[in-house]
């Protein structure tokens, strides 16, 4: 495997392992935000700079399936499309990783 190869593969495990954490993460939210009634918050706008506003109850998300498209979805199927989406991109990073590794024997 070239160099030119070897460096977009572990450029692109670097992007999917980014992707997975801030799945990850969601995931972990969600359940947060579902907890509990209306509450005060804050919100970050930008850089350092907050605004008090109001949790209200949260019942659903609405959960973005591609191309722009938003579809209503409750906690648990929000979390299910989360981990749906964190299959494939575990499973296309151990492909990824394979092919890293198959590279580099062939050295």
């Amino acid at each position: 495997m070239d160099s030119e190869t070897r460096v977009q593969i572990e450029n692109e495990l670097e992007k999917i392992s980014e992707m997975i954490m801030e799945l990850e993460y969601s995931k972990q939210c969600i359940g947060e935000i579902t907890k509990g009634k209306e509450q005060d918050i804050v919100i970050p706008l930008v850089g350092g700079i907050f605004i008090k506003g109001k949790k209200p109850e949260v019942k659903d998300f609405l959960v973005n399936v591609g191309s722009g498209v938003l579809v209503k979805k409750t906690p648990e199927e929000a979390k299910d499309f989360i981990g749906a989406r964190l299959y494939e991109l575990n499973e296309y990073m151990k492909r990824l990783e394979a092919q890293l590794y198959s590279g580099e024997e062939s050295e």
